[in-house]
């Protein structure tokens, strides 16, 4: 996972075998998990670390499942998801 800073948006990166990337702004979420729900792969867990306003953000932990449906980047009332295909 790489961490960086873009303004004041935090962002995690995870990379998918040269696939895709999946990009995580997670100061945006509000821990209502419904990447974790609608995954037809179980991709996300929710994660330990918190963001500056205390939620629990979603990790791709199970990232090599990923299939890029991109339903959790559809279905985030957030934004806090991109899935970038190559």
């Amino acid at each position: 996972m790489k961490l960086k800073s873009a303004g004041k948006v935090a962002r995690a990166v995870f990379g998918l075998n040269g696939k895709a990337m999946i990009v995580l702004d997670f100061e945006f979420c509000k821990e209502c998990e419904i990447c974790i729900n609608v995954c037809p792969r179980g991709v996300y867990t929710k994660g330990k670390s918190v963001n500056a306003r205390g939620f629990r953000y979603p990790i791709p932990s199970n990232i090599d499942k990923c299939i890029r449906c991109r339903l959790c980047e559809v279905l985030c009332p957030d934004f806090v998801i991109s899935v970038i295909t190559r």
